[in-house]
C-alpha cells in the first residue's frame, strides 16, 4: 500500500518541474500509537444485543479493544511558483487491533475474540501562500483545500457460546469474517504552516489542518458460519451459514499538528525527523441492520431436516455505544526531502 502511493507522488514529481519554478518531494516512514475508532464501535455493540422478535436483551458486555505500535507513512509533493505553493499528501496508519468481549443473559453466556486489520488514511490537497518576515528566515504558510478520511477494516472474529434456553442445552462456535468494513468523509481544510531557518542547514518546520465536522457514511457486510450441539441430546447439530448488513450515516471532525526539524545535507537532499499529534472527533449512527440466514438440523440419527432460510433484524441499539468518540494518534517519524530548483535553506 505504502509503495503504490510513494510511486504515484514520484511519478508525478518528476513531471512537475514542466509546471513550477521548483518542486520537493517528501517521503516518510515511522512507528505510531493508534487509538481504534470503528472497530471499537462494532466490538461494543456486539457486547450488547437487542431484539424485538423475540423480545431479549443483554445484560451490558464486557468490550475491549487494544492496538499494538503500528507502522506509520506519510508522503507529501510540494510545488512551489513564485510565492504561491501547492501540496499534495497523504498519510496512512496501519495497526492490528485486538478486540474480545464477554456477553451474559439470563439463559446464555458468549465470548467472542476477534482482530482487524486496518487502513486508516489522509488524503488531500491544498493551496497556500508563502509569508516572509525577519529577513526571509521566517516563513508563514497559511492555505485551504480538500481534505479526506477514511478507515477500511478486515475483520475475522472466533466466538463460543452456551445456551440453556432450549431443551436439551446447547454450546457452539461461530467464524466471523468482515472483508471490507468502511467508514469515510471528506471536506474542505484550513491550515496554517511556519517554516524558521535555525541555521544554512537546519530548519524548524511546523504544519497544522483542520477539518471541520464533516458528513460521510459506513457500512459492514459480515459473514458468518456457526455450528450448535446439543451433547445430552445423542450430539443434535444446528449448522447456520449467514450474511449481516450493518451501515449507517458518520461524522469526522480532523486536526493533525506536524513538527520537525531539517537537516540539508546539499542543496537537493534533506534528512527529516518529527513528531505527528491527530485529533479525530467521529460520530456513527447506526440504521436498523439486518442478515438472511440459512440453517440445516441434523438429528443424533443422522437424518437431516433440510435447508430453512430466515431474516433477522436488529432494530434497537444502544445509544452508549454509537455516541460521539474522540481519538487521539501520535507518530514519531523520519523522512527525507528531494528538492530542485530553489534553495530555501
Amino acid at each position: 500500500m505504502l509503495l503504490r502511493y510513494f510511486s504515484l507522488l514520484m511519478i508525478i514529481g518528476v513531471g512537475s518541474p514542466l509546471m513550477a519554478d521548483s518542486v520537493e518531494i517528501e517521503l516518510g516512514m515511522g512507528a505510531s500509537y493508534y487509538d481504534p475508532g470503528l472497530s471499537r464501535v462494532l466490538i461494543e455493540d456486539k457486547a450488547l444485543v437487542e431484539s424485538l422478535t423475540p423480545l431479549s436483551f443483554s445484560f451490558p458486555g464486557n468490550a475491549n479493544t487494544r492496538t499494538d505500535t503500528a507502522p506509520f507513512g506519510f508522503g507529501q509533493l510540494d510545488l512551489y511558483s513564485n510565492d504561491f505553493l501547492v501540496s499534495i499528501f497523504f498519510r496512512g496508519h496501519y495497526p492490528t487491533a485486538h478486540s474480545t468481549y464477554l456477553r451474559p443473559s439470563l439463559t446464555s453466556i458468549t465470548r467472542g475474540s476477534y482482530e482487524f486489520e486496518i487502513s486508516d488514511r489522509i488524503w488531500g490537497i491544498g493551496f497556500n501562500q508563502v509569508l516572509y518576515a525577519l529577513n526571509d528566515r521566517l516563513r508563514i504558510v497559511p492555505g485551504y483545500g480538500f481534505i479526506g478520511y477514511s478507515q477500511h477494516l478486515d475483520m475475522q472474529g472466533d466466538v463460543s457460546f452456551y445456551s440453556n434456553s432450549t431443551t436439551p442445552a446447547t454450546i457452539g462456535y461461530m467464524k466471523e469474517e468482515a472483508g471490507n468494513a468502511r467508514s469515510s468523509a471528506a471536506s474542505v481544510f484550513f491550515g496554517l504552516g511556519f517554516e524558521y531557518d535555525w541555521s544554512e542547514t537546519v530548519r524548524l518546520k511546523a504544519q497544522i489542518r483542520y477539518m471541520p465536522a464533516s458528513h460521510g457514511s459506513y457500512d459492514v457486510t459480515t459473514t458468518s458460519y456457526s455450528r450448535q450441539i446439543s451433547p445430552t441430546s445423542g450430539g443434535r447439530t444446528l449448522t447456520t451459514i449467514g450474511t449481516q448488513f450493518q451501515d449507517g450515516s458518520a461524522r469526522h471532525a480532523l486536526v493533525t499538528a506536524d513538527f520537525k526539524i531539517q537537516y540539508a545535507l546539499n542543496d537537493y537532499v534533506q534528512l527529516n525527523t518529527g513528531l505527528r499529534y491527530e485529533r479525530i472527533s467521529s460520530y456513527y449512527k447506526e440504521k436498523p441492520g439486518y442478515g438472511y440466514f440459512v440453517t440445516h438440523l441434523q438429528d443424533s440419527t443422522g437424518i437431516s431436516q433440510g435447508a430453512i432460510v430466515n431474516f433477522d433484524a436488529e432494530y434497537l441499539s444502544d445509544p452508549s455505544i454509537y455516541r460521539p468518540l474522540v481519538r487521539h494518534n501520535g507518530s514519531l517519524y523520519f523522512s527525507v526531502t528531494l528538492r530542485t530548483g530553489r534553495d530555501n535553506i
